[in-house]
C-alpha cells in the first residue's frame, strides 16, 4: 500500500448506496423508527440497561443498533413472520434495518433540528397512559445470596361498590430482581392472615387467591403493557384483596423491591366473558446431557371458540416452542412459532382479529430443550436433571390462551371440561417437583387441594397430614386438613382441627366457615349458624360463608334469615 497526501485508495467504484448514506439523518430518518420501536423499554426506570431518546443517546451506540437490527435480536420480537397476526409486533421492516445500517455508517449524522419529530410520550412510566387508580406494595428488601425467593405481597383495596376492570398494568421498581409477578385477587381475607404470620412484608409460597376471571395479568421482562380485550372486562369487587405474587432473584447485593399497580376501570360492562386455558405438559423430566428433550401437550376443544390471545412461557433450557390447531379437516390453524425463545423476552401476543376454532379442535403445544453445556443459557454446569417446577434452575412447558365460547350458554362446558384436565396436569406437575423437593410444602399443599377437587379425599388427607408434619405448624395447614376431613365426612376431627386452627388464630375466618360445616356435619345446626356468622362477619366478601348460613337457615325453616342471607351474598356477587 502506497500511503501518500496525493492519491486517494478506494475498494471499487462509488454506488448508489454509499452516494445516499450521507443524506440520511438522525431527526428525519433515525428517530421515528427509534421513537416507536425502543424507546419505550430504553428510558430510565425500564429493563432495558440504557436510555434511547436522544441523539446523544443512539449516536454513542449506533454501529451496536445497526447491528444487533440486521440480526433481529433487537427490537426483542420472538414469534415467527405467518404463525399468527400479532397487535404491535415490534418487527422492523428492511427498509428500516438498512435505514439504521447506513445511518451508522455515513457517521451518524444529527441533521435538521426542524426535522425531529416530538419525543415520545410517558406519563409517569405507565405505557397505557394515566391509571384511574394507583396502589403499591409495600416495600421489601430482597438479601444478598441464596436461591430464588417466592413471595407474595397483600394490597388491600378499598372499593364502595363493584367495578368493572379493563386493564391492570404492573410495574416493578426494580425489575432486574424480578423474574416474574403475577397478580390474584383474594376475597376471603386468607392473604391477610399469611401476611399477619410472616415478621416481613408479604409472606411466602405459592398460594395468591385467584386469578381474575378469564385473565392473567403478569409482568415478565420484555413485556409490554396492553389494553384488555376489547368488550371483556372483569369485576372487581369490594372488600377484596389483591395478592402480587412475585418471583425474585437475588442479585449478590440487598435490593430494594417493590411494584406499582395501576388500574384501567372499563366504562362499561363487557360484552363476553372469556376462559383462560392453560395446555402444555407438566410432564418434564429432562436428563443432563439431552440437546433435544420434545414435550407435547394437546386439548381437544369441547366447544367452538375464539382465541384472542397467547402467552407462551418456559425457562432457560428452552430453545424452541411451537403451538398450532389440528382441526378436525385435516387443515393446520398456526398460532405461535418461537424459534429462539429466550426467556428474558416473554410477553402476551394479542391477535389483531381473533382466531375461530371449531369443536374437535385439537390444541398441540411442542416444546424443545437443551440440557446440555452447548446451551449458554444452561443455568447448571455441569448439566443436571431438571424437571417441572417453579424455581428458574427447573423448567416450564406453559402456553396461556384467553378464549370466548362462540356460543356462551356453552362456556361452563367450555370450563368444566378444562378445570378436570388442568387438575390432572397439575398433579402430574406436582408430583415431578416433590421428586426433586421432596420438603416443599407448597407443592404438598397444591397437590393435596387438586386430589381433594377431584374427589380423592383420603391422598389429599394424607398429604395434609404430612404437610403438618414437616416444617412449621401453620394455621392454614391445620385448616386446610380440617376442610378436606369435612369434605370426607370425619366432622369430629374436622371440628378438632378447627377449633385448633382458631386457637391460634381466632379471627380466622375459614377456620369459621370448616367449623361451621363440622358443626353442620354432626347436625349442631345452631352452633354452626353461629360459626357461618362469625366467618361473615370477618370477611365479608367469603360468599360461601354467607351460603352456607342461608342453608343452615332453610333447613331451620328460617326463610326470612336465610333469604337475607342470600341476598347479601349477591349484594358482593352480583354475577
Amino acid at each position: 500500500m502506497i500511503v501518500g497526501s496525493s492519491c486517494t485508495q478506494t475498494n471499487g467504484p462509488t454506488t448508489d448506496t454509499d452516494a445516499n448514506a450521507a443524506d440520511v439523518t438522525f431527526n428525519r430518518d433515525v428517530a421515528p423508527i427509534i421513537f416507536a420501536n425502543c424507546s419505550k423499554c430504553h428510558r430510565p426506570g425500564e429493563v432495558a440497561p440504557f436510555s434511547l431518546l436522544t441523539y446523544d443517546d443512539v449516536r454513542r451506540r449506533a454501529k451496536q443498533i445497526a447491528e444487533v437490527t440486521r440480526r433481529r435480536f433487537m427490537p426483542p420480537w420472538l414469534p415467527q413472520p405467518e404463525h399468527g397476526e400479532f397487535a404491535g409486533a415490534r418487527r422492523l421492516s428492511d427498509h428500516d434495518i438498512d435505514t439504521l445500517a447506513r445511518w451508522a455508517a455515513s457517521g451518524a449524522v444529527e441533521g435538521n433540528a426542524a426535522d425531529l419529530p416530538p419525543a415520545p410520550a410517558f406519563v409517569d412510566g405507565w405505557q397505557l397512559g394515566p391509571p384511574d387508580l394507583v396502589l403499591e406494595s409495600p416495600p421489601y428488601t430482597l438479601v444478598a445470596g441464596g436461591g430464588d425467593e417466592f413471595r407474595n405481597f397483600v394490597i388491600p383495596i378499598e372499593l364502595t361498590s363493584p367495578q368493572w376492570v379493563e386493564s391492570i398494568e404492573l410495574r416493578p421498581v426494580n425489575p432486574r430482581v424480578t423474574h416474574h409477578a403475577r397478580l390474584g385477587v383474594d376475597r376471603t381475607y386468607e392473604s391477610l392472615r399469611r401476611d399477619a404470620e410472616d415478621d416481613a412484608p408479604g409472606y411466602e409460597g405459592m398460594a395468591w387467591g385467584q386469578d381474575p376471571d378469564g385473565q392473567l395479568v403478569s409482568w415478565a421482562p420484555g413485556m409490554v403493557a396492553r389494553r384488555g380485550t376489547p368488550g371483556a372486562a372483569w369485576r372487581l369487587y369490594p372488600k377484596t384483596c389483591l395478592v402480587l405474587h412475585t418471583h425474585m432473584q437475588p442479585s449478590g447485593k440487598q435490593e430494594a423491591v417493590q411494584f406499582r399497580v395501576g388500574i384501567h376501570f372499563a366504562e362499561q360492562p363487557p360484552d363476553e366473558q372469556p376462559v383462560m386455558l392453560r395446555i402444555g405438559s407438566r410432564d418434564i423430566d429432562i436428563r443432563p446431557g439431552e440437546s433435544h428433550h420434545v414435550v407435547a401437550d394437546e386439548f381437544v376443544v369441547p366447544v367452538d371458540i375464539d382465541v384472542h390471545s397467547i402467552f407462551p412461557h418456559a425457562h432457560s433450557l428452552c430453545r424452541e416452542m411451537h403451538v398450532v390447531a389440528k382441526l378436525p379437516d385435516d387443515s393446520q390453524q398456526p398460532l405461535v412459532w418461537i424459534k429462539h425463545f429466550d426467556e428474558n423476552w416473554h410477553d402476551n401476543y394479542r391477535y389483531v382479529e381473533p382466531v375461530r376454532l371449531p369443536r374437535g379442535a385439537r390444541l398441540v403445544s411442542t416444546f424443545v430443550y437443551d440440557n446440555t453445556d452447548a446451551n449458554v443459557r444452561n443455568r447448571n454446569h455441569s448439566p443436571r436433571r431438571v424437571v417441572y417446577g417453579s424455581n428458574v434452575a427447573d423448567e416450564m412447558a406453559d402456553v396461556y390462551l384467553q378464549v370466548t365460547a362462540v356460543r356462551p350458554d356453552l362456556r361452563a362446558v367450555l370450563m368444566e371440561d378444562f378445570e378436570q384436565r388442568e387438575l390432572r396436569s397439575q398433579i402430574v406437575g406436582f408430583g415431578k417437583t416433590l421428586e426433586m423437593y421432596p420438603q416443599d410444602p407448597w407443592s404438598r399443599e397444591g397437590l393435596a387441594a387438586c386430589y381433594l377437587a377431584l374427589g380423592n379425599t383420603a391422598e389429599a388427607i394424607r398429604l395434609l397430614e404430612e404437610r403438618l408434619a414437616i416444617g412449621q405448624l401453620a394455621v392454614h395447614s391445620v385448616v386446610a386438613l380440617g376442610m378436606a376431613c369435612n369434605k370426607g365426612g370425619d366432622y369430629p376431627r374436622a371440628e378438632e382441627l378447627c377449633r385448633q386452627a382458631l386457637s391460634m388464630d381466632a379471627e380466622y375466618p375459614l377456620a369459621w366457615l370448616g367449623l361451621g360445616r363440622a358443626f353442620d356435619g354432626q347436625r349442631k345446626v345452631h352452633e354452626a349458624a353461629d360459626a357461618y356468622r362469625r366467618a361473615a362477619q370477618i370477611a365479608p366478601a367469603l360468599t360461601d360463608a354467607q351460603l352456607s348460613l342461608a342453608d343452615n337457615l332453610l333447613k331451620q325453616g328460617e326463610l326470612k334469615e336465610a333469604a337475607a342471607a342470600c341476598q347479601a351474598a349477591i349484594e358482593i356477587s352480583p354475577d
